[in-house]
Order: structure tokens, then C-alpha cells, then sequence
């Protein structure tokens, strides 16, 4: 499978998928839309992101958490471990 608007660099998050250049988690994207998040709120809170990211960005957390067990994942990608980066995206759309 292709992830071609993902990116995983060491630098910036520790080697996480992220969406794009954007820093944000896969995981933390797939997290807000569990919470409910619309993908029209998703945008409207970060405009650079294109509806494309947010499928790609959906499409390989499924592909990780399908792959990965959850104890062998970064402490970033754990349950309730992205409730701040949530925050912003909730404060951001309001």
C-alpha cells in the first residue's frame, strides 16, 4: 500500500506517520474522528490540509493499527496518549 502524503521523519516527531509536512499524527488524526470530528471540521480547523490528507492519513492508521500491536508502538501512538494534540484540534475548529 502507498502512502504517498505521509511522512515519517525522525526529526521533527520521533518517526511517527504524520500528514504531510504538518506534524500531525495519523493516529491522533483517526483519534478526533472516533471523537466525532467531521472531516468539514478537520479542514476548517487546519486549512492547509486537503481532503485527500485526512483519507490518506485515515487509510494508514488503519493500516497500522491493523499491522502493529499496540505494545510495540511509539508511546505517542498509545491510547489517550494524543489528548493534547485532540485539544488543539477542538479548540482550533470552535
Amino acid at each position: 500500500m502507498e502512502f504517498i502524503r505521509i511522512t515519517v521523519d525522525s526529526a521533527p516527531m520521533g518517526g511517527v506517520p504524520c500528514v504531510g509536512s504538518f506534524r500531525i499524527p495519523v493516529a491522533t488524526l483517526a483519534g478526533v474522528v472516533a471523537d466525532g470530528m467531521t472531516e468539514a471540521e478537520i479542514l476548517k480547523a487546519h486549512p492547509d490540509l486537503a481532503a485527500a490528507d485526512v483519507a490518506k492519513g485515515l487509510r494508514r492508521s488503519g493500516h497500522d493499527a491493523a499491522h502493529r500491536p499496540e505494545a510495540d508502538q511509539p508511546t505517542c501512538l498509545r491510547k489517550n496518549s494524543s489528548v493534547r494534540l485532540r485539544a488543539s484540534f477542538a479548540a482550533a475548529a470552535s
